[in-house]
């Protein structure tokens, strides 16, 4: 039992990565999700993002709505690590 307990810590570490906003974004298309400035943000890492070279930009989940979309990097502060 207790090998199995360690060996989900990981993945509900990595699932509640967050960030919060640092100032008020709007959307330009519908890849992309409109956020305000000190709304906190599930961090949404795909496999694909994790192999991309397009590292200005960083997929989030509203955890209210479930919405998820890209939001540039800059207007992010990362709370908590990226693995």
């Amino acid at each position: 039992a207790a090998a199995a307990a360690a060996s989900s810590t990981p993945r509900t570490i990595q699932a509640l990565r967050t960030a919060t906003v640092k100032f008020d974004y709007d959307a330009s298309d519908h890849h992309e999700l409109s956020v305000l400035a000190k709304e906190t943000v599930n961090i949404i890492l795909d496999d694909n993002e994790k192999h991309s070279h397009d590292s200005d930009w960083i997929t989030v989940e509203r955890p209210q709505t479930k919405e998820r979309g890209r939001v540039p990097r800059a207007y992010l502060h990362i709370d908590t690590l990226l693995f």
